[in-house]
This record gives C-alpha cells, structure tokens and sequence, in this order.
C-alpha cells in the first residue's frame, strides 16, 4: 500500500514560512505549562494552535499526528515542539589559585 504522509515539517526554501508557524510557536510558548500538564513532557505537533498529535518521540508525535488527522485534510505544514524541561545552564569556573605565601 502507497501510504503518501499528509503531515509536512518543511516547505522548499524558495518558499516564505507560513504565518502560522510563527503564531503557532507563540501560542505553545504562551501554554507550556498547561500543555505539559495535560500531555506531560512529549512532543506535540501544532497546526494553527491545535495540538493534533503527540509522542514521547519526535517521530511518534508526527505519526500520532498522521493517525489523527482529520480526513478532510489533504496536506499541512506543522510545527513540532518539544515541552521537555531543560535543565538549567549552569557555568562552572575553577576556583581561583590560592597564594602560596
């Protein structure tokens, strides 16, 4: 069976990025927490602020995304985000040389 995905991550660099990628970044941004909350640290792709999929893996989001997607939708460009915690950066430095007197 010919399975052609109807999920894209990308456009052809000639292209100019669609608005919504933008709005969709912000809009995830603005609800991490709620989303961590609800969907815990995954991955979740975004197409015009509606989380359609979801996965502990960036390829499981897209394919949990490709199962969910509703039929009536031919193709769409979305944004895969991340809501993993991030340890804090944190920069250590040697201890300065004590004196030898």
């Amino acid at each position: 069976m010919n399975h052609t995905p109807r999920i894209r991550t990308g456009h052809a660099p000639d292209q100019p990025t669609p608005s919504h990628i933008f709005s969709d970044h912000e809009w995830v941004q603005r609800h991490q927490a709620e989303l961590r909350e609800r969907y815990g640290e995954v991955y979740v792709v975004v197409y015009q602020q509606q989380v359609y999929g979801v996965g502990r893996t960036y390829r499981e989001a897209l394919n949990d995304a490709e199962a969910h997607l509703p039929p009536d939708i031919a193709e769409i460009e979305v944004m895969v985000e991340s809501l993993h915690r991030r340890p804090p950066i944190t920069a250590f430095w040697p201890a300065p040389k004590k004196s030898h007197q």
